[in-house]
């Protein structure tokens, strides 16, 4: 069976963070015929993030025309790019992970950990890293959300992760995410 595509905008902001952003972001979509379809928004640091993928008829020119001159009134950076995604039915993975990594913090442990996944075939759909301080130190928190192949060896993809953080002295825990059934 063959992929089938689709048009899609991919909208991406990002500036210093302060209230309303979502709200201006939204705002230019309201008259443009398009169709949310997903979208993430975080504060980094106090700079705010919002990626959103909308898909539908408009004029393209015009709606960047119209981010552009929001970026430039808040003082924000925002791209409206053209890409194509899958148009096929959204089919929920039959083995989502979350996997939560914690321990001193260190350069390289979300690098380790993603490359550790790639050698593994798995899929990162989403990933959260932050630097916790306490009276001991710095503390570095990261969850990875997977989607793992079925024809993965659980058990060694399992001891693979304690291995690797065995070797980068950080806590691993990695579990099933139970999905909801509607």
């Amino acid at each position: 069976m063959s992929s089938q595509t689709t048009p899609a905008l991919m909208i991406v902001g990002f500036g210093p963070d302060e209230p309303g952003i979502a709200a201006a972001m939204l705002a230019p979509l309201k008259t443009s015929g398009l169709t949310i379809t997903d979208s993430a928004m975080t504060i980094l640091r106090g700079v705010f993030t919002y990626n959103i993928l909308v898909e539908g008829a408009t004029d393209t020119a015009a709606l960047a025309a119209t981010y552009e001159a929001l970026a430039v009134e808040k003082g924000w950076s925002i791209l409206c790019r053209p890409v194509v995604v899958s148009s096929e039915k959204l089919v929920a993975s039959d083995t989502p992970v979350m996997i939560s990594i914690a321990g001193a913090d260190q350069v390289g442990i979300t690098l380790a950990f993603a490359q550790l996944l790639a050698q593994q075939g798995v899929n990162i759909t989403d990933l959260y890293a932050k630097q916790c301080a306490n009276k001991a130190g710095t503390v570095y928190i990261l969850m990875i959300e997977a989607d793992l192949p079925a024809s993965l060896d659980r058990d060694a993809f399992e001891d693979a992760l304690i291995a690797q953080g065995e070797a980068l002295q950080v806590e691993v825990t990695y579990q099933p995410i139970d999905v909801l059934a509607l």
